[in-house]
């Protein structure tokens, strides 16, 4: 398939295909509409709009 972020159907295949279930991944990126689309699938995301703010969101995530 030749999805693209930020459609929820690209975040399904690519977690299908780790075989990692979405509430299992997290996304950070930069751009709104991705972390939107990612939530909408299910998953974890993170806007990234600074080091330490994400950096503290994946010490939440992995704990």
């Amino acid at each position: 398939m030749r999805l693209l972020k930020p459609d929820p159907k690209a975040f399904h295949d690519a977690c299908a295909r780790i075989g990692t279930p979405p509430a299992d991944c997290l996304l950070i990126d930069d751009l709104p509409a991705n972390v939107e689309g990612a939530q909408a699938a299910g998953l974890q995301a993170v806007l990234h709009e600074g080091n330490a703010r994400t950096m503290a969101y994946i010490e939440r995530f992995l704990q």
